[in-house]
């Protein structure tokens, strides 16, 4: 079920596994251009929200690597990503829950 509060208003903000992964899905596909790592961290800690782990950058990347093994994402260049067309459910769901306010 998809919940109707903004992903940065939730309970949680703390992100890890499919919410950052999709979190930072929502925030490549906003800003509709090539984003770093960095870039995309800033955009999802504008919100009040961090990235769990030791090593933030490292876990934000791992998760964008993962999506692009699933090929949700294209690796431009090293630590640059950007979003690629996805079916129209997955994306909607996706911008639903984590797209207000994301970029």
């Amino acid at each position: 079920m998809i919940s109707a509060v903004p992903w940065w208003q939730a309970g949680s903000r703390e992100l890890r596994g499919h919410n950052l992964r999709h979190a930072a899905l929502a925030v490549l596909i906003l800003a509709g251009r090539p984003l770093t790592v960095a870039e995309v961290l800033d955009a999802i800690e504008v919100r009040g929200c961090r990235v769990r782990g030791r090593d933030p950058r490292k876990a934000l990347a791992d998760a964008l690597a993962h999506e692009h093994g699933r090929g949700r994402v294209l690796r431009v260049r090293r630590g640059t990503y950007l979003a690629r067309r996805l079916p129209k459910t997955t994306e909607w769901r996706i911008m639903a829950r984590y797209g207000r306010g994301a970029a």
